[in-house]
């Protein structure tokens, strides 16, 4: 009995990492379609044809500007890619150095740092955003900028954790008896054994990231028009969405889809990397 059900475990397991892993491919795939060709300009408006239900011409109908719907979706592919890219850089960069140097050094750094991560987790990240987008103005950069320092704390706490409970064993000690500098112990011998669980939480972070640009978007907060977002494209539905609904149904679909992927795609990963843990 106990064997069935870990085998039922590991293909599901499995069958997450490949649905996971098509949804991300796929998702890249139209980020690079979206940036070199579209069936229309995706800014191109045509007043003759608003609100057109899904056609031949136009397969997912145009909005209320008479802008073709699959070429703003496949740009706005390109828009959440580049977001997740530049979000979860920022967040993993800063995130792998503080927690690093706290898990390793300890003591006062420690304290200092572990107390700057806490004030930075009371901030949301729509806060982040109204606060960003004072200093500067609404745009895709303030969101990811935004998005990316929300998710500081949670690469930071990983890798802490990680380093803590790698910094003390033998190879470690050994390498420090001979002579190796704590820098080099660090980026040579500690970090690439934390690196699958802050790979894992790259794939949240990613799907994490793009949910919160489209609501920013959605908001005002992040992608400002004419610039093709999902989130906007929701914004500007809304007010058609009960004689025009398929100009809501496929931007949120396409959301809920890519995030569900790359949820599932950090399932069997963690699975993958740690199948212990299952």
């Amino acid at each position: 009995m106990t064997k069935n059900l870990e085998n039922l475990y590991a293909r599901k397991s499995e069958a997450n990492l490949v649905f996971g892993a098509l949804v991300f491919g796929f998702l890249i795939m139209c980020a690079i379609i979206g940036l070199i060709w579209t069936p229309y300009p995706p800014n191109a408006q045509d007043f003759a044809a608003q609100l057109v239900s899904p056609s031949l011409a136009h397969p997912f109908g145009t909005d209320n500007f008479g802008r073709d719907t699959l070429s703003r979706m496949l740009r706005g592919a390109s828009t959440s890619v580049l977001v997740g890219i530049i979000s979860v850089g920022i967040g993993s960069g800063f995130g792998l150095l503080l927690g690093s140097l706290a898990g390793f050094f300890g003591g006062l750094l420690d304290d200092i740092i572990s107390r700057i991560l806490d004030a930075t987790s009371a901030f949301p990240t729509v806060l982040l955003a109204l606060l960003i987008s004072t200093a500067f103005r609404p745009s895709v950069w303030s969101a990811m900028l935004a998005v990316g320092i929300s998710s500081i704390p949670t690469f930071a706490r990983l890798t802490r954790a990680g380093v803590l409970s790698v910094k003390n064993l033998e190879y470690v000690d050994s390498a420090r008896a001979l002579g190796v500098s704590n820098s080099r112990i660090l980026w040579r011998h500690i970090l690439p054994n934390v690196a699958a669980p802050l790979l894992v939480q790259g794939t949240f972070a990613f799907g994490v990231a793009i949910l919160a640009e489209a609501a920013l978007s959605y908001l005002g907060l992040g992608t400002q028009p004419p610039q093709a977002s999902w989130g906007r494209m929701l914004f500007d539905a809304q007010t058609f969405i009960y004689n025009s609904a398929w100009a809501t149904i496929f931007p949120g679909v396409i959301i809920a889809i890519t995030v569900l992927g790359l949820n599932l795609l950090g399932d069997g990963l963690r699975d993958r990397f740690d199948p212990q843990g299952r």
